[in-house]
């Protein structure tokens, strides 16, 4: 396992990652309370649904693994419904929390997004979000129900 994290970690530091996992970066640089997990299961809804359209072929098969039902639909479908599913899954593991709960404030979440592209791993996201945009999507996770 110590050799498969160290490959991880290698593979994360030469190549980037996307969107959730750059912006948790930022949330436990200016939010240390809130785990890097945390972050990404309050995260991952708006970055799904930000997202999709522009990674169909891959969020169809993510949709397809929760819903094997989805194997009959489009990879449009598939995509989208990737969502809702995501949205399941971490309802059903205690998941679906939002930043105001973690004591993430308004403020914090402004300058979350203001440095969002201080580190190159939102470039790799399949769709690039500009500060604004990721202002919004923080934002709409803040008291989501």
């Amino acid at each position: 396992m110590a050799w498969a994290d160290t490959l991880g970690g290698l593979t994360n530091a030469s190549a980037g990652v996307t969107l959730p996992h750059g912006l948790g970066m930022q949330i436990g640089g200016h939010c240390p309370h809130v785990t890097h997990g945390q972050s990404l299961a309050v995260f991952y809804p708006a970055f799904t649904r930000y997202t999709y359209p522009a990674a169909e072929h891959k969020f169809a098969t993510v949709g397809r693994i929760f819903e094997p039902s989805l194997e009959r639909e489009s990879d449009a479908v598939a995509a989208e419904r990737s969502c809702d599913a995501i949205d399941c899954f971490l309802k059903r593991i205690g998941l679906w929390i939002n930043f105001r709960e973690l004591n993430v404030t308004k403020e914090d979440i402004r300058e979350i997004a203001d440095c969002g592209q201080v580190l190159g791993d939102y470039a790799n996201n399949p769709r690039v979000a500009t500060i604004p945009e990721m202002y919004e999507l923080l934002m709409s996770c803040y008291d989501r129900k």
